[in-house]
């Protein structure tokens, strides 16, 4: 198969929709020798700033030396941009690979009345290839919801919910309390969490986090504040809670400075976990 042909096949499988469930992603994974539990994973979901948050944690966690691979979803330009490694995204060549080796997964499947969907033949691919290129880190986003999402299957080292607003209520509920338990869902059993949650949504999620023994660190508004900025820059004072950070970055608008918390809460959680970082990499990597 050349590049086009396979995205055509993948595309093909748009027209199954969305199925909840974990069956079927759990299935080829499995096939594949489960490739998701060859590196550590920082899961990401939540309603807006995942793709921030994972920019910025690659960023910092690329400058420390690791390999880091990075899965997010939709893509706005290529297929390409689902799947990078140290800021680079998939050659096609390696797509080719990769659509090869999960076909005849996929075809069995198929013969057996258990069609998987687009995105869980594409999260399957994105866990095999960060095992093909040996990273360090996989920043995993959610696609959607996160209790029955195809990237819950992972088993991370931190978990983070940026915040939670009404979205997809047809699939995730009409009440913001019904979708908080839904993105809730990525909270694994003894894994620190990372929210920015607020309201009802944080009452959710922190009931979740109780009954699963999850740490849980909470950041607002009270915890950065812009210093400074320009055209293309801003400038922010973090309070973590190992220090206070200044941190420079040219990614534009206020509300960045959120982000950027949530970002420096995951790498202190990780740094309290034995993950090295040096202190001067982490002010001005953004």
């Amino acid at each position: 198969m050349n590049y086009n042909e396979c995205i055509n096949w993948l595309y093909s499988f748009e027209k199954f929709g969305i199925k909840l469930g974990l069956e079927r992603i759990s299935h080829i994974c499995k096939k594949l020798r489960n490739p998701q539990r060859s590196y550590k994973i920082i899961h990401i979901g939540g309603t807006n700033g995942k793709g921030s948050v994972c920019n910025f944690l690659e960023s910092i966690l690329v400058l420390n030396g690791y390999n880091v691979g990075v899965y997010v979803s939709p893509h706005l330009q290529r297929f390409s941009e689902r799947f990078v490694v140290n800021h680079k995204e998939i050659s096609e060549p390696d797509v080719v690979s990769l659509v090869e080796k999960i076909k005849p997964i996929v075809g069995e499947m198929i013969k057996n009345n258990n069609t998987p969907t687009f995105f869980e033949i594409v999260t399957a691919m994105a866990f095999q290839y960060f095992k093909d290129k040996k990273v360090d880190f996989a920043i995993v986003e959610v696609g959607l919801g996160g209790r029955y999402d195809a990237t819950n299957i992972v088993e991370p080292m931190v978990t983070v919910i940026t915040n939670v607003s009404k979205e997809h209520q047809k699939i995730l509920g009409d009440k913001i309390e019904d979708i908080a338990f839904e993105k809730a869902g990525i909270i694994k059993n003894g894994v620190p969490l990372i929210t920015a949650a607020t309201g009802a949504a944080l009452d959710v999620i922190k009931k979740v986090a109780n009954e699963k023994n999850a740490q849980v660190t909470v950041v607002n508004n009270n915890f950065w504040k812009k210093v400074s900025g320009g055209v293309d820059w801003q400038e922010f004072l973090i309070k973590g809670s190992l220090k206070e950070y200044n941190v420079k970055t040219s990614v534009i608008g206020k509300h960045q400075g959120g982000n950027v918390t949530v970002s420096l809460a995951t790498i202190e959680t990780l740094q309290i976990s034995g993950v090295y970082i040096k202190k001067n990499r982490i002010r001005s990597q953004q």
